[in-house]
């Protein structure tokens, strides 16, 4: 389906549909040169292929669910600064008023500050080797139904996680279409 003739009246919502179909088609015949693609192949969005520990896996483009699996996933891994401050050796040896000062000292600051320090946690969180490893994963079982979260996990590492979250942020087409971080297409 392409666009209707400028003579015809679209609603906004309907001209965003199609700007998402029109990049979801531009991305997919960037990748593939089979020929034309439907607006439902479009719109399902022709995943890309990554390879991970030498075997090549199909990549899809994430749905909302995997998303939000995604971000509870990396949420469970972050701690707030007041649980961190518990874990301190340090801070566990003094003694009990001076440990409520400064508890209360960190959890005001972590209130005043929540939204940004959560924001770059989050961040920090999904491309670690973990985050990265689940991200996979979620991006490509569909494809590959078989492929245990385990599997992926050997292969990725600190020196790779960078790199590979920047291939599953292109091959799944969210780069382009702005769905992991919340950005508009």
């Amino acid at each position: 389906m392409s666009a209707p003739p400028a003579s015809v009246s679209q609603s906004p919502q309907d001209v965003e549909v199609q700007k998402v179909i029109d990049r979801a088609r531009r991305i997919a015949s960037e990748r593939y040169t089979s020929g034309p693609i439907s607006d439902t192949q479009a719109i399902d969005g022709a995943g890309g292929a990554i390879t991970l520990g030498g075997v090549c896996y199909r990549v899809s483009q994430p749905t909302g669910m995997d998303v939000a699996a995604v971000v509870a996933h990396v949420k469970r891994s972050i701690k707030t600064p007041m649980q961190e401050l518990k874990e301190e050796e340090e801070f566990n040896l003094l003694p009990p008023e001076e440990q409520q000062v400064l508890m209360r000292d960190k959890a005001r600051h972590y209130y005043q500050h929540k939204d940004t320090w959560l924001a770059a946690q989050l961040m920090e969180a999904l491309i670690s080797p973990e985050g990265v490893a689940f991200c996979f994963w979620v991006f490509c079982r569909k494809e590959q139904p078989t492929l245990a979260l385990e599997e992926v996990r050997k292969h990725v590492s600190n020196a790779n996680c960078a790199q590979l979250f920047v291939q599953l942020n292109v091959e799944s087409a969210m780069s382009e279409l702005g769905n992991l971080t919340g950005r508009s297409g």
